[in-house]
């Protein structure tokens, strides 16, 4: 007997954008679209015999086309911004925001990543970093600020030559280097 089988990937994001802005709050659509969605269709792409239906929601294909353009969201904005003129909130911003992923996956493998979330601590609330905020230099929010994007790279996206260096390079990045990564994110 010959089994047939339907794959269908429905993927959804709401509308992130602020009411009356130009900026996303959140960074989904965009991390998403760099790993997962990027990933699902290079394995397709890649098994010329696979058949998969891809439903994209308005709302979604809105905000990519919205990226394309231009606009950005305010995790790509702190991911921007030098740590040595960040204010007490903004570097809090980083410490609670910026570990946001699966853990296991995403950051306990790159052992620059998982010391920078020991050094925030695991069990934090997201509340004041004050305290927490004093321990990090700005090269250790610079590296954190580099780590996020990079960690929510897809597996189709790191051959890249400039995924590829900042990976083997772990720690130490630059402004510079901030700015490759979120070209390679568009």
């Amino acid at each position: 007997m010959k089994l047939h089988v339907a794959f269908m990937w429905h993927m959804h994001q709401p509308l992130y954008l602020e009411p009356g802005g130009e900026t996303f709050v959140m960074p989904w659509v965009r991390l998403h679209a760099v790993k997962a969605y990027r990933d699902m269709i290079e394995v397709v792409r890649g098994n010329q015999a696979a058949r998969a239906t891809f439903n994209l929601v308005p709302s979604l294909l809105w905000q990519i086309q919205e990226y394309t353009r231009g606009a950005r969201d305010h995790f790509w904005n702190m991911t921007l911004a030098d740590p040595a003129h960040m204010s007490g909130p903004e570097k809090d911003f980083l410490l609670s925001r910026f570990f946001s992923c699966h853990w296991p996956t995403m950051v306990d493998p790159y052992p620059r990543y998982s010391e920078l979330l020991d050094k925030r601590g695991r069990h934090v609330t997201h509340g004041d970093f004050s305290g927490v905020r004093d321990g990090f230099s700005h090269q250790d929010l610079m590296d954190l600020q580099v780590w996020f994007n990079l960690a929510w790279l897809g597996f189709s996206s790191r051959g890249d030559p400039v995924a590829q260096a900042l990976f083997q390079k772990e720690k130490g990045f630059t402004h510079e280097d901030k700015k490759e990564l979120l070209e390679l994110h568009m």
